[in-house]
This record gives C-alpha cells, sequence and structure tokens, in this order.
C-alpha cells in the first residue's frame, strides 16, 4: 500500500496536478495538525503511537515546502477571516499542535521561526510543567510492551469509548523526564509569535462526560491560559478529534470563537466554526518506503489529490 501511494503520488506530481489544485485555492484556509515531533533516536518514540509521531528531519522539510508554496497565516488571522473582518490569503494554511508536548518547543519551534511560519499550540493545561502523563500515552506503551501495538491500539480505541469513572486500568504515571512543555517555554513561545488556544486541562475526551465536568475542564483551561499570557484563549480543539453537538454549544458557551475538530477539509466561510476541519500529519503522510521524504506525497496529501483508499497511512 505505501508502495502504490509512492508511485501514485509521483505521477501526480509530474503531471503537475498537485501544483495546479494548490495554486487555484482561494477562500479557504487549510489547517494542519502536528502532535510529536521527534528526534530519530529519541526514547519516546518506540513508547509512542505512531499516529501521533513527526520525524524531526521530516517535519522540516514539510515545513520548507509549506513556506515555499503555501500562505501561512495566524490563528488570529483565520479568527479575523471566519468573522468577516479580513480576507484570508490563496493558498492559506495554519499549522496547529495539539496537547502541549515539550519537543513543540524544542524541534518544531526552532525550525518554524527560521522559516517565519506562525503556529498555534492547543494546551492541556493541567499537564503543563508537570511529569504527568497523558492516560492516552500510558496505556498504548504499558499494552503494546506486553502485546504489540495492533493490540495496544484496539484496547486504546475501546477505552477512549468510556467514561472517565468508567477506565478501572490504573493510567496515572509519570517520567523521570516530563514529556510536556513548561509555561516559561510556552511564554517564550508566545514572544516569537506563536498563539495558544485551550485543549481542556486534563485531555479529557469530551462526548462521554457529564456537562458539569466538560464545563470545568472548559473552565480550567481558558483560566490558566488567561493567567500565564493574559488573554483568553480564541479557539479550541477537541481531544481526540471528538465532540457532539452538546460538547459544541458548551464550547461555544465558553466564550471561544471557533474550534477544531480532525475532519479532513478545507475550512471555508460555510464551514460549521465549532467543527472545523484540520488535516492530521505524521510519519506516514510524507514518508517514502526506505523512510526518507517524499514531496510529492506530502504534496498530494496536502491537495488531496490522492485516491481516499491510499490516504493517512501510519507507517
Amino acid at each position: 500500500m505505501m508502495n502504490a501511494r509512492y508511485v501514485i503520488s509521483n505521477m501526480l506530481e509530474r503531471a503537475g496536478i498537485n501544483a495546479a489544485v494548490l495554486a487555484a485555492r482561494r477562500h479557504s484556509l487549510m489547517v494542519l495538525c502536528y502532535h510529536r515531533v521527534l528526534d530519530a533516536a529519541d526514547p519516546a518514540r518506540p513508547l509512542t503511537h505512531p499516529a501521533l509521531i513527526s520525524s524531526t528531519r521530516i517535519f522540516e522539510r514539510q515545513m520548507e515546502v509549506l513556506a515555499s508554496l503555501l500562505t501561512p497565516v495566524t490563528l488570529t488571522d483565520a479568527v479575523r477571516w471566519l468573522d468577516g473582518h479580513a480576507d484570508i490569503p490563496r493558498r492559506a494554511a495554519l499549522v496547529t499542535f495539539d496537547d502541549g508536548w515539550i519537543d513543540t518547543c524544542t524541534n518544531a519551534f526552532p525550525v518554524m521561526k527560521r522559516l517565519g511560519i506562525p503556529g498555534v499550540v492547543f494546551l492541556a493545561t493541567g499537564l503543563i510543567g508537570t511529569n504527568d502523563r497523558q492516560w492516552a500515552d500510558t496505556v498504548y506503551e504499558s499494552i503494546a510492551a506486553r502485546a504489540g501495538p495492533q493490540a495496544a491500539t484496539r484496547e486504546l480505541e475501546r477505552l477512549k469509548r468510556l467514561p472517565s469513572p468508567a477506565r478501572s486500568e490504573d493510567i496515572v504515571s509519570r517520567s523521570a523526564h516530563s514529556p510536556n512543555l513548561t509555561w516559561p517555554q510556552v511564554e517564550e513561545m508566545a514572544r516569537d509569535g506563536f498563539e495558544f488556544g485551550s485543549h481542556t486541562s486534563t485531555h479529557m475526551i469530551l462526548p462521554r462526560e457529564s456537562e458539569e465536568d466538560i464545563t470545568r475542564e472548559l473552565r480550567l483551561s481558558a483560566t490558566q491560559i488567561e493567567a500565564r499570557l493574559g488573554s483568553v484563549p480564541m479557539a479550541f480543539a477537541y481531544p481526540d478529534g471528538q465532540y457532539d453537538r452538546r460538547v459544541a454549544r458548551l464550547v461555544e458557551q465558553a466564550g471561544h470563537s471557533c474550534a477544531f475538530a480532525c475532519n479532513e477539509g478545507l475550512a471555508t466561510l460555510r464551514s460549521d466554526r465549532f467543527a472545523l476541519p484540520r488535516l492530521c500529519v505524521h510519519d506516514g503522510v510524507s514518508a517514502a518506503p526506505r523512510g526518507g521524504f517524499s514531496r510529492a506525497m506530502f504534496l498530494t496529501y496536502l491537495a488531496g489529490t490522492i485516491p481516499w483508499r491510499y490516504r493517512r497511512r501510519v507507517r
């Protein structure tokens, strides 16, 4: 499947189809969603679900392509456009990161700063500045070590369908070295133009939770961000991309201007602004068969020209 996708992507690229599709884009916004950006030798790699991993070198190449062919915009630009106060440039792209991993600062931020690309990080604020780990991260590592990554993925998906009190597993853990951003790192990135949105306090998957718990999570996250950065976060990203009408209503009532999901597509002025689509990016999006970067695969993914059955393959 990977070889087929590689071959098809190169055919589309050589035919100029990707360039034509991307060049014609206007009145829309492409939003990229990243999680972890890790070096090849990082000990966190084998403990992390592959769908969350972008290799540092591949990420750098992706950002170089984005800077040369697309028009990076800020979250503020995007919200002003959604509000009808400004136009969005042609080939507009917004780069986002979920959770608040430390490698967003150490590995992704320097690349984007060098290239002049703005970004936005959606923070699970209760983890910032701590050694605590997300429960899903702990579950995946534990089961993958015993039964392999496929079993870990299946069990993780099962647990995600349960409300927090129904998870009987001991899934609270700490790392010797924190995987999370610190507040001074957040403040440093903010001074250099990065923006920050809310991602709840504890990375709670919201549709399974009570209205009281959801409201508390939204309030805690927004309050912590405002206390550190001096402004209320304008945008929200749903943990695990999961939401329903009730959750979207509560997010809007909490004072956010918009919210991002993980449904593929382009954001337009006709989009539901509390379910804005994003393209989730990991190594499988643009890694060639031997592990290097494939520009053709990346552009085919961004342009949406690859047949659906070849998209979003996790390596």
